[in-house]
C-alpha cells in the first residue's frame, strides 16, 4: 500500500525493473556471489484471476537449485568468521 494507505497498481514491466539479479554478461568472482538477489517472475495466469500481482521467486537460479543455498552460505560464513572453518 502507498502512504495514503491505497493500493498501488503496477504493471509486469515495472515490477521487472525492480528485481535484481545478476546478469550472465557480469562474471562472479566466486559461487557465493551467484547466491540470492534470484528474479522474480510474474504469474501471469494467477495475477489475472486475481487482480494482484502474483510474483514467484526463481531459488532454482541459485547455484545448488534451492533456497537452501541461501542457509548454507551463511553457517559456511559464519563457521569462517569464529575460526571454526
Amino acid at each position: 500500500a502507498g502512504a495514503d494507505g491505497n493500493q498501488q497498481q503496477t504493471n509486469g514491466n515495472e515490477l521487472a525493473g525492480r528485481c535484481s539479479h545478476r546478469g550472465t554478461t557480469v562474471p562472479a568472482s566466486n559461487v557465493a556471489e551467484l547466491i540470492g538477489n534470484t528474479p522474480l517472475i510474474r504469474i501471469q495466469s494467477l495475477s489475472e484471476a486475481t487482480g494482484c500481482n502474483i510474483l514467484g521467486k526463481a531459488e532454482f537460479q541459485n547455484p545448488g537449485g534451492s533456497i537452501k543455498d541461501r542457509v548454507a552460505l551463511q553457517i559456511v560464513q559464519e563457521a569462517l568468521a569464529d575460526g571454526r572453518l
